[in-house]
């Protein structure tokens, strides 16, 4: 039996269950509020000490990190469809964007975010600066606890905002080179790695910051491939929150026209993701 712990919109909750639908494979769930902090309760920290969805439970196993869940299921269940290629390299290459994740992009899509759109919530959620501070001393993972400090007060203004950014920009772009002369980021056929990075897409989507890819269309026309699959229509589509995407489109309008340099390429000698 899975039961996964997750959230609708985090898009690592999104990449999990995007690969659980892909696989066709039934699952029960326990959803959290991650803007009440919900994640950050005893009971939940039992699970997942460093207090993030998703948490995925198998029979009893408690696997915890999407991209170490994304593999386990592929794992354990090897024969629904499979989503990691046969040999040794690609399966290497899968590792690699899936590890870029892990060092640096997610991070910079949380502090993107957070910029935009959620502070919002936070800021009307936790009213005065007491109940910020409970709130950002409770985020166990040091590194977001930061990107709340720095980003919450100065929105995308801040110096975290910009650097995230580019560590975007970076991204697409070596995506876009790589689906030049390929239909999935890993060779062509679908794996882990595009699932990994779809739900990320939809989040400058989500956003309306679609221009940071204007550039790229090999990377736009992928995206539009992604969005056919059932790890799309079932694992992400079927979740979107009606509330929060009309935060993120209020917002991201409200605010992409200060944001410097949306559509140009990265800069020179900047900060790699």
């Amino acid at each position: 039996m899975l039961v996964l712990y997750h959230n609708d919109m985090s898009t690592c909750a999104q990449k999990v269950r995007a690969t659980l639908a892909e696989k066709d494979l039934a699952w029960d769930g326990h959803e959290l509020n991650l803007r009440t902090g919900e994640q950050h309760k005893a009971q939940f920290l039992k699970l997942n000490p460093r207090g993030v969805v998703p948490v995925l439970v198998h029979d009893g196993n408690v696997i915890i990190e999407s991209n170490i869940i994304m593999e386990y299921v592929e794992d354990a269940f090897p024969d629904t469809k499979r989503l990691m290629p046969k040999s040794a390299q690609s399966k290497a290459a899968v590792r690699n964007l899936l590890q870029r994740l892990d060092t640096a992009l997610h991070l910079h899509i949380a502090t993107i975010s957070v910029g935009i759109a959620f502070r919002d919530q936070l800021l009307a959620v936790h009213k005065n600066d007491q109940a910020l501070e409970s709130y950002y001393s409770a985020v166990p993972d040091p590194r977001l606890q930061a990107v709340y400090r720095d980003v919450v007060p100065s929105g995308a203004g801040s110096k975290s905002f910009l650097l995230a950014l580019d560590g975007w920009k970076r991204q697409f772009a070596d995506m876009n080179t790589t689906l030049a002369s390929s239909d999935w980021l890993v060779g062509n056929e679908l794996t882990l790695a595009d699932m990994a990075y779809l739900p990320y897409m939809c989040r400058f989507e989500h956003l309306h910051m679609t221009e940071i890819w204007s550039r790229y269309p090999a990377l736009a026309s992928w995206f539009d491939r992604c969005r056919q699959t059932a790890g799309y229509r079932n694992g992400i589509a079927a979740w979107l929150n009606p509330k929060y995407l009309e935060l993120m489109k209020e917002r991201g309008l409200a605010t992409k026209a200060g944001i410097r340099g949306l559509s140009e390429p990265p800069l020179q000698g900047s900060v790699a993701a």
